[in-house]
């Protein structure tokens, strides 16, 4: 069940694809819990590494970690 949809997401953050490293959430208590999903696919840019293995940076990781809780922080 998604709470949150990438439209209602994009309301309450200023990034933008492929910035953006929040697809939806699927569960949120105002203020105390948040649970983010992103649907990585294999066409993104970031995905590859220099040896063309498939590799998600961990810094990606923490930026989404960080985008969810702004939601977390924004939402009333």
């Amino acid at each position: 069940m998604t709470v949150l949809d990438i439209r209602a997401i994009q309301e309450l953050l200023p990034h933008r694809p492929p910035f953006l490293l929040v697809d939806r959430i699927i569960e949120l208590v105002p203020r105390l819990r948040i649970v983010g999903i992103k649907q990585v696919t294999i066409n993104e840019p970031f995905f590859w590494d220099t040896i063309r293995a498939r590799l998600y940076a961990g810094v990606l990781i923490v930026e989404a970690l960080a985008q969810v809780g702004a939601v977390l922080r924004s939402e009333r």
